[in-house]
């Protein structure tokens, strides 16, 4: 009658442990490609973008922040196109790439500033740098006469970059495309001012 009992005994031991093990390796949450963990709870704010990180309820918070390299377009053409040092009105249309720096502090900058949702939608980072790296675009084109930016497209890319700066609130710059620049046709120009 003994041995009933002891395998009972074991096999519901068995079963805790197993159990306890499963809820605990649950807890663990790895870290998707071209994303980051952004932990917040007991023990302060942990950011992981390489492995994985323990996640308990009711203890820890946890967002995805994408971290993977994201396009911001700015269109200017026809009637909105912008004026040259020399008042040639141009059209333009660049991209510019960021992404969010792979550093623990500027991930967490990040998140406190933006939010881990609004900072992985493109269309929410469009809104966010539209108007900086518009005003970084106007400069750049107000240095220059309008056939020098023509001739030389890579000079008016670095007055843009200079404009920018090198604080994008945890962001970084990757490259800046041009992809169209020309004078604005005449028929665009009676309404533009």
């Amino acid at each position: 009658m003994e041995t009933p009992f002891i395998w009972i005994t074991i096999g519901m031991i068995a079963f805790m442990v197993l159990s306890i093990m499963g809820a605990f390796l649950s807890f663990y949450k790895k870290v998707p490609q071209g994303k980051a963990i952004i932990r917040t709870g007991a023990g302060g704010p942990l950011i992981e973008y390489d492995k994985g990180i323990f996640v308990i309820p009711i203890l820890h918070k946890m967002e995805f922040l994408d971290i993977s390299l994201k396009k911001v377009e700015i269109t200017k053409m026809n009637e909105e196109s912008l004026a040259c040092k020399d008042g040639t009105k141009a059209g333009i249309k660049a991209a510019f790439f960021i992404r969010a720096r792979r550093d623990e502090i500027d991930l967490l900058q990040i998140a406190q500033s933006f939010g881990c949702q609004a900072a992985s939608d493109p269309k929410a980072l469009h809104g966010i740098f539209h108007s900086s790296f518009l005003e970084a675009i106007k400069k750049a084109l107000k240095a220059f006469d309008y056939e020098d930016s023509y001739r030389d497209i890579d000079m008016l890319k670095v007055e843009i970059l200079r404009n920018i700066g090198p604080d994008l609130k945890g962001f970084t710059l990757d490259d800046i495309a041009i992809d169209y620049f020309e004078k604005t046709k005449p028929q665009y120009l009676e309404n533009n001012v």
